[in-house]
């Protein structure tokens, strides 16, 4: 980004590029966030989509069951793709499905006890993971990131869900 700016400088000096080259830079460190993640995940044979899945059933707490819409809603995901993603998971032993007590026609995912044990495995590691990452920012960066992230998502995600409903 640095190489970018200086080179829009060099040829339209009276150009802002301070959006530019701040939108890039969290681009492209999201982009190397993400390779680096996937490859963590990847020890553990998961995919992040698989991942989330295992941890929104795990932070659903006992007994670790969700609707196939409420882990879709986890993950913003299609139908489609979410039945895809069961199905993976469930081939594995991770989750079952199960009627929904509630609804006779409904199902339940449920983490199962492999899921469950390869969920808590994947996630230590994965928290260790991302402390590293974050290793060139002190505490008190870190904190005012997440803040200036946070105010940046609220805002954008709620003009999101504006043009989404419009």
């Amino acid at each position: 980004m640095d190489r970018i700016v200086a080179e829009w400088a060099r040829e339209q000096p009276e150009l802002d590029t301070s959006a530019i080259a701040l939108i890039g830079r969290v681009m492209r460190a999201s982009r190397l966030l993400q390779l680096d993640v996937e490859r963590s995940l990847a020890m553990f044979e998961l995919t992040v989509n698989e991942f989330n899945a295992l941890n929104a059933l795990r932070r659903a707490g006992p007994p670790h069951k969700l609707s196939p819409t409420d882990v879709g809603v986890s993950l913003l995901f299609s139908s489609g793709g979410l039945t895809k993603l069961l199905e993976r998971l469930e081939s594995r032993g991770l989750v079952s499905r199960e009627p929904n007590p509630d609804d006779g026609r409904g199902v339940m995912v449920a983490l199962t006890a492999a899921g469950k044990e390869l969920q808590e495995d994947a996630m230590a590691a994965h928290q260790m993971n991302e402390e590293r990452l974050l290793t060139p920012l002190t505490r008190t960066q870190r904190d005012q990131l997440n803040a200036v992230l946070r105010d940046l998502l609220v805002t954008l995600e709620g003009g999101a869900a504006r043009v989404r409903s419009g």
